[in-house]
């Protein structure tokens, strides 16, 4: 029929779509660990606020190891 779709394109485009998610996701894990470090880097100004900094160093490392950690699986598919 026309305009029906076949079940290993409708798997296709869901892939796609899953795809595509989990790259928007991984670009907010990128923008939210640099965001964390520039803070960080801000409140190293006051002396008061060191602890506050490195916090948010931590949290932006980790945030950006997730990153790349995800970006890698994605790329080349878990290990079989």
């Amino acid at each position: 029929m026309v305009g029906e779709v076949s079940a290993p394109m409708r798997r296709l485009a869901r892939l796609c779509w899953a795809v595509h998610a989990r790259r928007k996701l991984l670009m907010a894990l990128d923008l939210g660990g640099a965001l964390l470090f520039v803070v960080g880097c801000f409140t190293f100004y006051e002396p008061t606020q060191y602890t506050l900094g490195v916090t948010f160093f931590l949290f932006g490392s980790v945030l950006m190891l997730m990153s790349v950690a995800g970006r890698a699986l994605l790329e080349h598919g878990p290990s079989e």
